[in-house]
Protein backbone atom coordinates (compact mmCIF):
# COMPACT_ATOMS: atom_id res chain seq x y z
CA UNK A 1 0.00 0.00 0.00
CA UNK A 2 1.47 3.40 -1.07
CA UNK A 3 1.18 6.11 1.55
CA UNK A 4 -0.40 9.51 0.89
CA UNK A 5 2.44 10.58 3.06
CA UNK A 6 4.94 9.11 4.88
CA UNK A 7 3.69 7.23 8.18
CA UNK A 8 6.81 6.92 10.93
CA UNK A 9 9.46 7.09 7.69
CA UNK A 10 7.14 4.71 5.75
CA UNK A 11 6.01 5.13 2.57
CA UNK A 12 4.37 2.20 1.64
CA UNK A 13 3.66 -0.84 4.22
CA UNK A 14 3.66 -4.21 2.70
CA UNK A 15 1.21 -6.57 3.77
CA UNK A 16 0.59 -10.62 2.82
CA UNK A 17 -3.64 -10.70 3.99
CA UNK A 18 -6.66 -8.47 4.19
CA UNK A 19 -9.96 -9.11 5.82
CA UNK A 20 -12.34 -6.61 5.27
CA UNK A 21 -16.10 -6.70 6.76
CA UNK A 22 -18.37 -3.28 5.97
CA UNK A 23 -22.16 -2.67 4.65
CA UNK A 24 -22.95 -0.19 2.03
CA UNK A 25 -26.47 1.62 3.27
CA UNK A 26 -27.58 4.65 1.11
CA UNK A 27 -24.47 6.61 1.00
CA UNK A 28 -22.86 5.53 4.27
CA UNK A 29 -20.74 3.16 4.42
CA UNK A 30 -20.31 1.09 7.98
CA UNK A 31 -16.81 -0.53 7.76
CA UNK A 32 -17.43 -2.99 10.67
CA UNK A 33 -14.03 -4.36 10.81
CA UNK A 34 -10.73 -4.01 8.10
CA UNK A 35 -8.02 -6.16 9.59
CA UNK A 36 -4.47 -6.24 7.49
CA UNK A 37 -1.22 -8.09 8.02
CA UNK A 38 2.17 -8.16 6.60
CA UNK A 39 6.25 -8.64 7.78
CA UNK A 40 6.02 -5.44 9.52
CA UNK A 41 2.79 -4.80 11.33
CA UNK A 42 -0.68 -6.11 12.09
CA UNK A 43 -3.45 -3.59 12.21
CA UNK A 44 -7.39 -3.04 12.25
CA UNK A 45 -9.38 -0.46 11.47
CA UNK A 46 -13.28 0.26 11.83
CA UNK A 47 -15.84 3.44 11.70
CA UNK A 48 -17.98 4.85 9.00
CA UNK A 49 -17.22 6.66 5.52
CA UNK A 50 -19.97 9.10 4.37
CA UNK A 51 -19.72 8.81 0.25
CA UNK A 52 -19.74 12.06 -1.66
CA UNK A 53 -20.56 12.63 -5.63
CA UNK A 54 -17.04 12.80 -5.62
CA UNK A 55 -15.48 9.72 -4.30
CA UNK A 56 -12.25 11.43 -2.66
CA UNK A 57 -14.27 14.11 -1.33
CA UNK A 58 -15.95 11.61 1.34
CA UNK A 59 -15.74 12.51 5.01
CA UNK A 60 -13.97 9.39 7.03
CA UNK A 61 -14.70 8.85 10.46
CA UNK A 62 -12.78 5.66 11.54
CA UNK A 63 -10.43 4.17 14.28
CA UNK A 64 -8.46 1.42 14.22
CA UNK A 65 -4.64 0.16 15.54
CA UNK A 66 -1.48 -0.88 14.74
CA UNK A 67 0.39 -3.82 16.10
CA UNK A 68 4.34 -3.41 15.24
CA UNK A 69 6.56 -6.39 14.05
CA UNK A 70 10.47 -6.02 14.24
CA UNK A 71 10.78 -5.80 10.68
CA UNK A 72 8.63 -2.32 11.27
CA UNK A 73 11.85 -1.01 12.83
CA UNK A 74 14.31 -2.66 10.34
CA UNK A 75 13.04 -1.19 7.11
CA UNK A 76 12.23 2.42 8.53
CA UNK A 77 14.96 4.84 8.22
CA UNK A 78 15.97 6.80 11.35
CA UNK A 79 14.48 3.39 13.53
CA UNK A 80 15.72 4.65 16.42
CA UNK A 81 12.89 7.51 16.76
CA UNK A 82 10.54 5.03 15.27
CA UNK A 83 11.21 3.15 18.13
CA UNK A 84 11.31 5.87 20.60
CA UNK A 85 7.99 7.16 19.12
CA UNK A 86 6.63 3.72 19.59
CA UNK A 87 7.93 3.19 23.35
CA UNK A 88 6.00 6.25 24.08
CA UNK A 89 2.84 5.66 22.48
CA UNK A 90 1.99 2.08 22.63
CA UNK A 91 -0.68 0.69 24.67
CA UNK A 92 -1.05 -3.22 25.44
CA UNK A 93 1.33 -3.49 21.90
CA UNK A 94 -0.27 -1.32 19.97
CA UNK A 95 -0.90 2.18 19.11
CA UNK A 96 -4.60 3.28 18.56
CA UNK A 97 -5.01 6.17 15.78
CA UNK A 98 -8.27 7.71 14.24
CA UNK A 99 -8.37 9.04 10.84
CA UNK A 100 -10.54 11.54 9.92
CA UNK A 101 -10.84 13.63 7.20
CA UNK A 102 -11.94 13.00 3.31
CA UNK A 103 -10.40 9.99 1.13
CA UNK A 104 -8.23 12.85 -0.88
CA UNK A 105 -7.07 14.72 2.59
CA UNK A 106 -7.15 12.24 5.38
CA UNK A 107 -6.09 13.22 8.67
CA UNK A 108 -4.09 10.39 10.78
CA UNK A 109 -3.78 11.30 14.72
CA UNK A 110 -2.52 8.97 16.87
CA UNK A 111 -4.19 8.67 20.58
Amino acid sequence: IELLSPLLTLESIEYSEVRIAMVLNGKRVSLTRADLEGPMLKGSLSGIIRLKEELENSNLDLKGKIEPFPGLFEQAEGAQSVVKFFKGRLKKGALPFRIRGTIAHPKITFI
